[in-house]
Parts: structure tokens; C-alpha cells; sequence
């Protein structure tokens, strides 16, 4: 789960999902290509989209069809879900915290 971060861009022509910065992306462990939730805090739209990588640093953008639900500077929770039962090691989620001006300021294996 990335949490608070805000949306940079929104390409009504580019192609369509969402894009997010690498750095985001390694310190949660989410894959490009994985099926993302954006909970939007500013208007309370839950989208579900394919990720690309966004090789700009400090980069969240929407595109396609997903920008009529996001608006530039609008505070978001990213999320991905895996339930993966052959795993031996009890699961835990990888939580970071986004800060302004877009930077990652904190990482957590629970919610407090």
C-alpha cells in the first residue's frame, strides 16, 4: 500500500491506467503490470487499474479513461492484494508513507 501519495499528471491521451515512480513501486513491492486500487481521499472513487512503471522521478499520472476520476494534486492510496497460500511465512503487507513534496518518508510492516 502506498499511502497519501498525490497525483502529478493526468494524460487524457496517453495510454490508459496508471503509471508510478520505480521507487514507490520497489520500496512496496508492487509489479508493473499488477491490478491496482486507487482509493481517491478527495472524492471518494475507488479505481481498478493495470500499473505501468513511470520512469520520471516523483511521478504518479493517470491516464486514458482513469483521468476523468483523479485530479492533479488529489491525495491517494494505492493498493495491491496477493493471496499466495504456498507461502510458509505468515503474510505481511509493506506500508509506506508519502510525504510533500512526494517523498517516501516512512516504511512499516503494520499499521499502527
Amino acid at each position: 500500500k502506498i499511502h497519501l501519495v498525490t497525483a502529478i499528471a493526468c494524460e487524457l491521451h496517453d495510454k490508459g491506467s496508471c503509471a508510478i515512480d520505480r521507487v514507490l513501486l520497489d520500496a512496496v513491492e508492487i509489479c508493473e503490470y499488477e491490478h491496482i486500487h486507487i482509493h481517491n481521499i478527495n472524492n471518494a472513487n475507488l479505481l481498478q487499474l493495470m500499473l505501468f512503471v513511470e520512469d520520471r522521478p516523483s511521478i504518479v499520472s493517470f491516464n486514458g479513461a482513469a483521468t476523468r476520476r483523479v485530479n492533479v494534486g488529489g491525495l491517494l492510496i494505492v493498493g495491491a492484494y496477493g493471496n499466495d497460500e504456498s507461502e510458509k511465512d505468515p503474510y505481511a503487507p509493506t506500508l509506506c508513507y508519502v510525504g510533500e513534496p512526494k517523498n517516501l518518508t516512512n516504511i512499516k510492516s503494520k499499521i499502527d
